[in-house]
């Protein structure tokens, strides 16, 4: 997923977090959970399992080892 979002909230390993623009850089390690996105289309809701999430400059870089969309999980 690669777009501009307002808001992002993720499953961190020491509980969960939230990032929004102009975010301290920040480099955290991911849980298996729920990670969602808030765009000016909605909330895109993921099912994430595992890795990391890198916050520097305004991107926000997550490197998971699985990542399916809400809508797509039956």
């Amino acid at each position: 997923f690669e777009a501009p979002v307002q808001e992002v909230t993720a499953p961190g390993t020491a509980g969960e977090f939230g990032v929004l623009p102009n975010h301290v850089t920040f480099l955290g390690s991911l849980e298996i959970g729920e990670f969602r996105l808030r765009t000016a289309q909605g909330e895109q809701r993921l099912a994430v399992r595992g890795g990391f999430a890198e916050v520097a400059n305004n991107v926000m870089t997550v490197l998971v080892e699985d990542a399916v969309f809400a809508k797509d999980v039956d």
